[in-house]
């Protein structure tokens, strides 16, 4: 039961903080991988666009399989809960979990909203 909590507020708290903060953007220039992750040019592409967001700038920009995984929360939900699962190798738990980050998730994104 530990390991269910545990890795659905894991991937529940990945999910926040990719899709709903820009703790990313804001991280990557201070450790200093904002060219590696494109955040020079997506701050020169949102000058001209203000409504233009990093995930909507990955999916327009620079389209790919990889990049339509982590920019959809149900696919990357299913990928990260997969990864934790491995990690204590568990993964009759995977549905649980996933179900359990996705709900809440989604709760969180409504009541934010």
């Amino acid at each position: 039961m530990f390991e269910i909590v545990l890795i659905s507020c894991s991937v529940f708290l990945i999910l926040v903080i990719w899709f709903k903060s820009d703790a990313f953007i804001e991280y990557s220039g201070i450790i200093g991988a904002s060219k590696f992750f494109l955040i020079d040019d997506f701050k020169e592409k949102q000058k001209n666009d203000l409504t233009l967001d990093y995930l909507g700038y990955l999916a327009t920009y620079h389209s790919s399989f990889f990049i339509k995984l982590i920019t959809c929360p149900i696919c990357l939900s299913v990928w990260v809960t997969l990864a934790l699962c491995l990690t204590i190798d568990n993964l009759i738990i995977h549905p649980v979990c996933n179900s359990f980050a996705l709900i809440t998730f989604y709760l969180f994104s409504k009541i934010s909203e």
